[in-house]
């Protein structure tokens, strides 16, 4: 018997690391290289992928689980069990108010996150109760009043910068909205979309270590000064207020509010 157990201690020896290895092995990736070479991000290798058109004005881009789900992601189409859709946005802080995203200067990641989740969903999250108010993005979609949206979580990035995000679902769609700032003036804001009942914790996960990737080149007072130049308002004036939001609110969100 003795001899047995030892024979078997050996064996498991010797199978540990191969499954130690097998445990952390990381999964395959593909990256994201923006047509101007600025926005860069990796996401897993199975996955298609688009740059937002050049009409939002914003760095961006649409990614989903097969060319397929992009292709219903892009059109507005329904998507089916087990298709999976990412948007990635970034946009400048100073532009948020404009486009009817207002945050605090000094805002945190759950401050963004709030407001991004407000802006797409017309809840506030973690509200008792989900209707969407009037007046809000959300009231243009006839489930807008079934949208639950939940308490905002907050956790670290892979570089250390603390994101925040909420869920959401409605009687179409269950997904999240992921919210950080990059750099300083620079948001990021992460939407995903499933079918009801299928976000689950490790498609979270692939939101989070995707997050993790963003990395942009470009500054925000570029995007700031090329939008408002787009919009014929001089762009070193220290009132912006004198834009329009409503001009700017289909370019800026018309890629997530599909």
């Amino acid at each position: 018997m003795k001899r047995v157990l030892s024979v078997l201690v050996l064996v498991a020896l010797a199978i540990a690391p191969a499954a130690v290895f097998a445990q952390t092995e990381e999964p395959e990736t593909m990256t994201f290289t923006s047509a101007d070479g600025l926005l860069t991000l990796q996401a897993p290798a199975e996955w298609d992928s688009e740059e937002l058109p050049a009409e939002t004005g914003l760095p961006g881009v649409q990614l989903a689980s097969s060319p397929e789900t992009l292709d219903r992601l892009i059109n507005g189409g329904a998507l089916e069990s087990g298709e999976q859709g990412v948007v990635v946005m970034l946009i400048p802080t100073d532009l948020m108010e404009l486009i009817g995203i207002p945050v605090a200067q000094d805002g945190t990641a759950s401050d963004l996150a709030s407001a991004f989740a407000y802006s797409f969903t017309g809840v506030e999250p973690g509200a008792a109760e989900a209707t969407a108010e009037p007046g809000m993005m959300a009231t243009e979609d006839p489930f807008a009043s079934n949208t639950n949206v939940s308490a905002v979580q907050t956790e670290e990035l892979s570089s250390g910068v603390e994101a925040a995000s909420v869920t959401y679902a409605d009687s179409l769609s269950e997904g999240s909205i992921v919210a950080y700032e990059l750099k300083d003036g620079l948001a990021v804001v992460i939407i995903s979309i499933v079918v009801p009942d299928e976000y689950t914790d490790a498609f979270h996960q692939q939101i989070i270590d995707l997050a993790s990737t963003i990395q942009y080149a470009g500054e925000p007072e570029d995007l700031v000064a090329a939008l408002m130049g787009s919009m014929g308002v001089e762009p070193t004036s220290p009132d912006m207020s004198t834009a329009e939001p409503d001009a700017m609110m289909p370019a800026a969100t018309e890629a997530v509010a599909g």
